[in-house]
């Protein structure tokens, strides 16, 4: 398998030698220096070749190969969908009939991690911006296996289709509340418990700009007040955007 590699904004386009038509376009400059699939490249056949002048032709420039890449031969193409973390010198690839997301090291071509068992491995998406927020909130993954990391704070309303747990460490004091609206229909004024009262900041929404979403939220965050609601001390009011997942955790 042969990967050419070209800087790209600030990722690094990625392009596996391909037989047949290729059908590319310039991606889009990304956002937040973040790490995204690039949606140009499909079906990529590991064993195939193309001219320069099919790449030129599919609206993309000449590519220099820099670097080869060799893999087992257990894993074979076609493959579809790439990403790039260049903050960890890292390539992501789908390997599709493989059912496996490669973690590839750019600097040594080793293949150094398999996330296997996929069925669309091409569906995963990186992005740094949700990696540094998993990293850096140790409430998400501290008490994995300790019945105090997770709670539901409302799970019963049918009507609404909105659902909103919390986890934490397994002293409590790492919090991340995780609020998701199932339906295209927003939510305004919602209420929903909180554990403490004050500034709960908004982490994380789907339906922000980056990700392609309309860019309605809570303005980067609610206070909470003691009211109580859904067992918990304290509530806020939230405006929930239809068909979205947004995260909170406290201060600023």
């Amino acid at each position: 398998m042969v990967i050419d590699m070209k800087s790209t904004y600030p990722l690094m386009f990625v392009l596996l030698t391909v037989s047949s038509t290729l059908h590319a376009a310039k991606p889009e400059p990304p956002s937040r220096g973040s790490a995204v699939a690039v949606p140009a490249i499909t079906q990529l056949d590991a064993k195939a070749g193309i001219r320069a002048s099919e790449v030129s032709s599919a609206g993309v420039d000449i590519l220099k190969r820099v670097q080869s890449f060799k893999l087992s031969s257990a894993i074979t193409g076609p493959f579809d969908h790439f990403a790039v973390d260049l903050t960890n010198n890292r390539l992501f690839a789908s390997a599709e009939s493989y059912h496996a997301v490669l973690v590839l090291d750019i600097n040594t071509g080793e293949v150094v991690h398999e996330i296997k068992g996929l069925l669309k491995p091409h569906a995963i998406l990186y992005r740094e911006d949700l990696n540094r927020l998993y990293n850096g909130s140790p409430g998400l993954w501290q008490a994995d296996y300790d019945y105090a990391g997770f709670q539901w704070i409302g799970c019963n309303d049918r009507d609404a289709s909105v659902l909103s747990f919390l986890r934490q460490t397994s002293d409590g004091k790492n919090q991340t509340v995780v609020i998701l609206n199932l339906t295209p229909v927003p939510r305004l004024d919602y209420r929903i418990g909180l554990p403490r009262e004050g500034k709960w900041s908004e982490r994380l929404n789907s339906d922000a700009a980056i990700y392609g979403g309309s860019n309605n939220g809570n303005c980067g965050s609610v206070t909470a007040e003691k009211i109580s609601n859904h067992g918990q001390p304290c509530s806020a009011n939230f405006y929930l955007p239809p068909m979205s997942v947004m995260v909170f955790q406290q201060g600023g």
